[in-house]
């Protein structure tokens, strides 16, 4: 029911996209640089890598004098998993000489898994609502400054069943808080943003046992690169993890295909996206 509710989302959205222009739609390769030292019981290493090949489009369109925003995802991860993810939201118009914006929006993110996905009935298999707020400061036409604050919430996951048990996690809210800033010279563009995540208390529980993992925070520093060429931009991005004690329970702690950050220690991101 959720996938065919993502499904009839993630169409509608097209048709708004289709019916204006300010629109965009990319592809986005991940390439994982660095896993983690360790991973758990029965995942092999190569299964815990970022999303090889991600599609999406959006836009960003005028209503009374307000931005209207829109962003739609779908990531293949293999043959029996995908992920999907929209996110629509609202910008003021700017205010002070035009030099500032606020912004808020909410996002759905969802697993689409097959009964012989190896991430079936794991602490992967989850979905999320997220909350978005975020301000922006335009220091020029060329350079904009902004921050973001994300609380994200990770619906109950069902990670074992065996001889009728079923074992369970429960998430407190999650938040990501991002600095970050974008430039560009003539036809080349620079980014950096720094993300602090504080993933809350996590509660594993069956009808044997009771196990509550503690919160954990975890920083994210990326750096990019683009290119524009016409009405395509090209973009290269590194980001990298900060180290922590517990890596194993990282992965029952924290949401990792949506958003992705945590499915390896560094990546670099290769993004194309059309401008139309």
């Amino acid at each position: 029911m959720k996938s065919k509710l993502l499904i009839l989302l993630i169409f509608s959205a097209l048709q708004v996209v289709a019916s204006e222009r300010n629109n965009y739609m990319g592809i986005r390769s991940k390439l994982r640089t660095k896993s983690w030292g360790t991973v758990p019981s029965g995942f092999p290493e190569s299964d815990l890598r970022p999303a090889p090949f991600t599609f999406f489009l959006g836009k960003q369109t005028s209503v009374s004098g307000r931005a209207l925003e829109l962003d739609i995802s779908l990531s293949y991860l293999s043959s029996d998993t995908y992920t999907g993810d929209i996110y629509m939201g609202w910008l003021s118009p700017r205010f002070f000489g035009n030099m500032f914006r606020m912004g808020f929006g909410g996002e759905y993110f969802k697993t689409m898994l097959s009964d012989d996905s190896i991430y079936h009935e794991t602490a992967f298999d989850h979905d999320l609502f997220g909350f978005h707020l975020k301000a922006e400061y335009f220091l020029s036409d060329k350079t904009t400054f902004y921050a973001r604050i994300v609380y994200r919430y990770l619906t109950e996951t069902t990670i074992s069943k065996t001889e009728n048990i079923t074992t369970k996690t429960d998430h407190d809210t999650n938040t990501e808080l991002t600095l970050g800033g974008q430039t560009s010279f003539g036809k080349f563009m620079l980014m950096a943003e720094l993300s602090s995540f504080e993933y809350g208390d996590t509660v594993v529980l069956s009808r044997e046992f009771g196990l509550r993992l503690e919160s954990m925070s975890v920083s994210r520093y990326l750096v990019g690169v683009g290119f524009k060429m016409g009405t395509v931009d090209a973009w290269v991005k590194y980001s990298t993890l900060s180290d922590f004690d517990d890596e194993v329970s990282l992965f029952t702690v924290a949401p990792h295909f949506g958003p992705d950050y945590m499915l390896g220690k560094s990546k670099v991101d290769v993004e194309f996206i059309w401008n139309f």
